[in-house]
């Protein structure tokens, strides 16, 4: 009988072992290999359990979606080592700037986001202008100064995870075209005056 024992025992063994590196491969799946931050598929998931959390305790929740300004010129003049440290310098910043609470992550390409749990329009407003001002200042390589353009959005009851992407992306893109370098929060007085801006 001994040796079912040590059967069992080995199958137990080989069984953890699977299951370690199954979750290690779960976990790369979901992580941003330049920037060590969750990828879109990771957000995704963050991005799910935080509404349905939201949706049952009736606390706030704000998304902050943001990217790097003329980042196409970064790569073009500066080369695209030079484009990947950016990246890598924005997600630093990032993680620097937000709770642990929060999840940052890059959805694709130059564009990122942010999901703040508990935390009011106001409240998020301020941390992404933080976030802006650190950015402003970095410089992957001489003479390239980075900017980014962010747009928040609060959840509202009852929307679902693309909605609230949708209505964060389009505020972001107020924010791009007020001429970037800004943060475009829903019913901000700086949202009606950028555009206002823009079209005059």
């Amino acid at each position: 009988m001994e040796w079912v024992g040590g059967l069992l025992l080995g199958a137990l063994i080989a069984s953890a072992g699977w299951r370690v590196a199954y979750l290690r491969v779960l976990g790369q799946s979901c992580t941003d290999f330049l920037t060590g931050l969750p990828n879109r598929r990771g957000l995704e998931r963050a991005l799910a359990r935080e509404l349905a959390l939201a949706e049952r305790s009736g606390e706030p929740l704000c998304l902050v979606l943001f990217d790097l300004d003329a980042f196409k010129r970064v790569n073009d003049t500066f080369g695209h080592a030079a484009g990947d440290k950016a990246l890598r310098l924005v997600a630093r910043a990032a993680r620097e700037r937000l709770r642990r609470s929060d999840w940052a992550g890059r959805w694709g390409g130059e564009e990122f986001v942010a999901v703040l749990p508990g935390t009011s329009l106001l409240a998020a407003e301020a941390i992404a202008q933080r976030l802006r001002k650190a950015v402003s200042v970095l410089e992957p390589v001489p003479g390239c100064r980075l900017s980014i353009s962010l747009g928040v959005a609060a959840y509202r009851p009852g929307e679902s995870a693309a909605e609230l992407l949708e209505r964060a992306d389009a505020l972001h893109y107020r924010a791009k075209r007020a001429g970037g370098d800004r943060v475009c929060a829903e019913g901000s007085g700086l949202e009606l005056d950028d555009v206002a801006r823009v079209r005059g």
